[in-house]
């Protein structure tokens, strides 16, 4: 319930709206084509973030007091109603947003929590709000509600992050040559007919990456038990589900899942949404439910993180993170396999996200990004590019944990264009990383960051557009990235990818945390502080070369050059940190909790 006194109303008449609007276009070219007025009265959800009053430097200083293992409040995590006291907006800043919804009669409607208001309206009501008109896009695949500018009057353009939706377009769908993608399956189809005849027990340089080969190539010593702890897949898109698929992988990779009848929790609509996703969702879920069970699995299928969700007009990855904000019962982990170009989104709007997954982590819950698949160049070598580096966003956010890739399990070396396998190049060049253009560096790997650019980037890279060599290093750690076997309309595929190596390393957070709680320990939580800080339980991949990524010309890239970084000892933004050990992350956890039962 909403109230504001009559002296706060004739000061907010008084001041008027007669200032010049604030107007928020979107980027030039998202990829999207549109096609008809969006009808008038179908239903939106909006989403309005007012602005922090201190910036989000409270989440910042919560997060890491409750991340850092020096920390005396290490893992002492928030609850729901603390966390949403980090985001909460200044005074001023409720009256005046108050006002400008009441005027157009959707206050009534709208909710306020963790600093965002929530309003189900129709279409045609939030046109007038942001005098604005909105259209159904498509990117030849999906469909999508939004529009290309809108308006803040005046009086509150200076309190608010963003609304959504309204400019922010889903990543768009990658373009492909002509005949790439048949080619390429019919050609995986034949090498996994080929592999299935010949198979073996061994893990070898060129063998699917199983749960078994997993655990032997990072010593996981530990298995998990029943309802000890909970991991999540985000699902990408709204894609569909299989059951069946899964039941059918666990058959052959882990025999007692499957006889447990091990199985997801879903949320969200199971609702189709194109042929790519439906691949990521198997390999997401596939891979993290074949390590980490028998702990307990839910997938959101939500709608990616960017949308679309069918038949709703809505913002997937602000709610979610809301829920996660405020819900009693959270996954320990959750993996998310999607990502886009930072320079396609509003910089406000990036930025309150990256502050909302900081209130997710110091609630206790592990956010894991996969870094991209073309290097440091996008996270495809197909359509528009605004700049020849374009770090990934959500894992260029210095609250979330970036996962890049490695490959071959007899010798594991960084996944580049030199060390990809031909099987394994369908539809990934090279393992994705680089330097935030939105982000610093954090403290926590400041001082790697700078060592990494003083001694190893070329000098001419200052003039290469997208470079910042003060940006926040992207991934934070790798995992094995090619060669996951994948079950999809009971046909195993070999798919690869950092969307492969993120559920990978959830799973190994899920075990870490199943560890944990066997001891009567509390969850990891945001996992960076800890990772840097550590000098054991970490592979360092020193090997690989340089993860430049491609560019097709036939597919609409016209970059003029592709450039990347080199693998090195210790940080690089290719690897990360490295791979995980668990046998050792395991001792160091249990160092850490020895170092404190001393000092107290």
């Amino acid at each position: 319930m909403f109230s504001f006194s009559l002296l706060s109303l004739v000061i907010l008449l008084a001041l008027g709206a007669t200032a010049e609007p604030l107007r928020k276009a979107a980027v030039r070219d998202h990829g999207w084509t549109r096609q008809f007025l969006a009808p008038r009265d179908g239903r939106m959800k909006l989403h309005i973030a007012l602005r922090q009053d201190d910036g989000g430097s409270e989440v910042e200083r919560q997060l890491l007091a409750v991340s850092h293992p020096d920390s005396p409040q290490f893992r002492q995590h928030l609850s729901p109603e603390q966390a949403a006291t980090l985001s909460t907006p200044a005074h001023g800043s409720v009256h005046s947003v108050e006002y400008w919804l009441w005027k157009y009669g959707l206050l009534k409607d709208a909710s306020l929590f963790a600093g965002i208001y929530e309003i189900d309206t129709t279409i045609r009501s939030a046109e007038k709000l942001l005098n604005t008109t909105y259209f159904v896009w498509t990117d030849g695949e999906r469909e999508v509600t939004r529009t290309e500018l809108f308006y803040l009057q005046d009086s509150v353009a200076g309190h608010i992050d963003f609304v959504a939706p309204t400019t922010s377009f889903p990543r768009r769908k990658a373009s492909k040559e002509p005949d790439q993608l048949s080619r390429g399956i019919n050609s995986a189809q034949r090498a996994v007919q080929a592999r299935q005849l010949n198979e073996r027990a061994e893990c070898g340089a060129n063998s699917f990456v199983t749960p078994t080969c997993i655990r032997q190539a990072y010593q996981i010593n530990h298995q998990a038990q029943p309802n000890r702890t909970t991991f999540a897949v985000y699902g990408t898109e709204a894609a569909s589900f299989s059951s069946s698929d899964l039941h059918t992988y666990l058959q052959r990779y882990n025999t007692p899942a499957t006889e447990a009848k091990a199985q997801y929790e879903v949320v969200g609509t199971n609702g189709g949404s194109g042929f790519t996703a439906k691949f990521e969702t198997a390999l997401d879920t596939q891979t993290l439910l074949g390590l980490a069970w028998p702990a307990h699995g839910i997938l959101y299928n939500n709608g990616g993180v960017f949308g679309p969700h069918p038949g709703t007009t809505y913002d997937p990855f602000v709610q979610f993170l809301q829920e996660l904000i405020t819900n009693r019962t959270v996954p320990s982990v959750v993996s998310f396999s999607e990502s886009m170009p930072e320079n396609q989104l509003d910089p406000a709007y990036a930025k309150r996200l990256c502050n909302m997954m900081g209130q997710v982590g110091a609630r206790g819950v592990s956010l894991l990004f996969s870094s991209g698949d073309n290097g440091p160049n996008g996270d495809q070598p197909t359509g528009k590019h605004e700049q020849i580096f374009e770090t990934e966003f959500p894992a260029s956010c210095p609250w979330v944990t970036a996962v890049g890739g490695t490959t071959n399990l007899a010798a594991e070396t960084a996944a580049t264009q030199d060390t990809i396998s031909v099987v394994g190049k369908l539809g990934y060049t090279a393992s994705g990383g680089g330097f935030s253009s939105l982000f610093s560096a954090p403290d926590y790997q400041k001082s790697m960051v700078e060592s990494y650019t003083s001694k190893h980037v070329p000098a001419s890279y200052s003039s290469v557009q997208g470079f910042n060599a003060k940006g926040r290093g992207v991934p934070d750690v790798s995992a094995f990235s090619t060669n996951f076997p994948t079950v999809v309309d009971y046909i195993t595929f070999p798919v690869g990818g950092t969307s492969a190596s993120t559920p990978l390393w959830a799973g190994i957070v899920a075990l870490l945390n199943d560890y944990e709680a066997e001891k009567g320990r509390q969850p990891l939580g945001f996992l960076n502080p800890w990772l840097y800080s550590l000098d054991t339980g970490l592979k360092d991949i020193t090997t690989g070369g340089n993860n430049a990524g491609s560019c097709s010309l036939l597919a609409g890239c016209t970059l003029a050059k592709t450039v990347g970084y080199n693998v090195t000892e210790g940080y690089d933004p290719v690897t990360g940190l490295g791979s995980p050990v668990l046998s050792e992350l395991t001792k160091a956890l249990d160092a850490i909790a020895e170092k404190t039962l001393a000092a107290s």
